[in-house]
C-alpha cells in the first residue's frame, strides 16, 4: 500500500489498490458505508469517494481494476503530478497528429512539435513511434473502460443486451470526441502488437462475465469467451461506422448494436 485519499478526495501516502472505509465520511454523505478505490493507473484528478450497499458481491466499478493493467510503453513511470501532465500532454499531441495524418506518418518529432517540448522530452518517457502508439491505445482503453462503467452505474441494466447498449454508448461517444481515437481503435485491430495479458476485448471479457453472472444471474458457461467476441464485433464495427464520418454512420451503429445482440441472444440466466 503506497495511498490513501481522505473524505475530501486529497491523495494521502501509504494506500492505493485497495478499499479504504472512511466512516468518518458518514456524515457527510448518503445512508450506507462509504470507500474510496485507487487503482494504481489513477491520476489524482480520477480519484473520488464512492457509495456502495454494504461490503458484499461485486458492482459495475469492479470492472476498472479487473481490466486495467499498467502502462508498460512508458519509459519512465511518472511519480510526480507535473510527470504525469507531460506525459498526457504529449499524448495528446499524438492523438492530435494522428487524426490528422494517420498512424502510419506519425513520428516522435511530431510529437515533440505538436506538444511543445524536445525530442529529448519524448524519449524520456517513449523509446520510439511504437511505445507512443501503444500508450495511446492503452489510455483509448482506459478512457473507454472508465465511461462505460460511469454508464453502467448510472443506468444499472437489467439485460446483456442493456450492458453492451451502455459500452457501445461508450465507445460512440469516445469516437466522436477523442482525437485519434478510431485510428487507433483500428490500428489495434489491424497493425499494433497484443498488449500484455492480450487484447482490449479479452481483458475485459473475463472480470465483466464474472459481474453478469453475480448481478443478472447469467449462466457462466462460455459467457466470457462469447463476451470477449461480443467486443470485438461491437469494436469493428463501430470502428467501420466512423471512418470517413467524424459524427458516425447511424445506420452502421446500430447495425452494430443490432449484430451483438443477436450474437448474445443465447446467453442464458441460469438455473
Amino acid at each position: 500500500m503506497d495511498r490513501v485519499v481522505d473524505t475530501g478526495g486529497t491523495v494521502q501516502p501509504r494506500c492505493r489498490d485497495c478499499l479504504l472505509w472512511h466512516p468518518t465520511s458518514l456524515s457527510r454523505l448518503p445512508d450506507g458505508p462509504s470507500y474510496v478505490y485507487a487503482t494504481a493507473s489513477m491520476s489524482e484528478l480520477d480519484l473520488g469517494v464512492r457509495i456502495r450497499e454494504g461490503t458484499g458481491g461485486v458492482a459495475f466499478n469492479d470492472l476498472i481494476n479487473g481490466a486495467l493493467t499498467s502502462t508498460g510503453q512508458v519509459r519512465n513511470e511518472p511519480v510526480q503530478a507535473r510527470s504525469s501532465e507531460r506525459i498526457g500532454a504529449l499524448l495528446d499531441a499524438a492523438s492530435a497528429v494522428v487524426a490528422e495524418v494517420g498512424i502510419e506518418r506519425l513520428t516522435t518529432a511530431m510529437v515533440a512539435e505538436r506538444a511543445g517540448a524536445s525530442i529529448g522530452t519524448v524519449y524520456r518517457y517513449f523509446p520510439d513511434r511504437i511505445a507512443v502508439l501503444s500508450a495511446m491505445s492503452l489510455r483509448g482503453f482506459e478512457r473507454f473502460l472508465r465511461l462505460g462503467v460511469e454508464n453502467l452505474e448510472r443506468v444499472q441494466p437489467t439485460t446483456i443486451d442493456g450492458v453492451f447498449d451502455c459500452l457501445i454508448d461508450a465507445s460512440v461517444q469516445l469516437h466522436r470526441t477523442e482525437p485519434g481515437y478510431t485510428s487507433i481503435r483500428l490500428s489495434d485491430q489491424i497493425a499494433l502488437p497484443e498488449v500484455e495479458d492480450g487484447t482490449a476485448a479479452a481483458r475485459v471479457a473475463g472480470p465483466l462475465a464474472a459481474i453478469l453472472v453475480e448481478q443478472l444471474g447469467l449462466d457462466d458457461d462460455g459467457l466470457a469467451a462469447r463476451i470477449d467476441i461480443a467486443l470485438t464485433i461491437a469494436d469493428a464495427l463501430l470502428v467501420r461506422a466512423f471512418l470517413g464520418a467524424p459524427e458516425g454512420d447511424e445506420a452502421a451503429i446500430a447495425a452494430a448494436r443490432g449484430v451483438v445482440g443477436s450474437y448474445l441472444a443465447g446467453s442464458t440466466v441460469s438455473a
